[in-house]
């Protein structure tokens, strides 16, 4: 059974038992990922618990901020912070 939550919620939820679970399964919302990822989509997402070690260049990551959760595609590295974009994004 599907559990909706806010991004506040779902943080603190993640939080719990980000210890306890390999993947978590979640239904996009919105447009920015086009035509990859449709808003409604199911998709799965896996804990980077390595401090990023694992994310490259094309990865799409899901994080939160400013109490907002983005699912967007990393583009690039600068310093220990990514660069992302939707892929629905125009421009650079």
């Amino acid at each position: 059974m599907p559990l909706f939550c806010s991004a506040e919620d779902f943080l603190s939820l993640y939080r719990a038992i980000q210890d306890k679970t390999e993947t978590l399964r979640l239904q996009a919302k919105g447009g920015s990922m086009f035509p990859f990822i449709l808003s409604g989509d199911w998709v799965i997402v896996s804990p980077c618990r390595d401090k990023g070690a694992a994310i490259r260049k094309g990865d799409i990551v899901l994080y939160s901020a400013a109490g907002q959760r983005s699912m967007l595609r990393v583009i690039g590295q600068t310093g220990n912070s990514f660069v992302t974009k939707g892929d629905q994004s125009v421009g650079d």
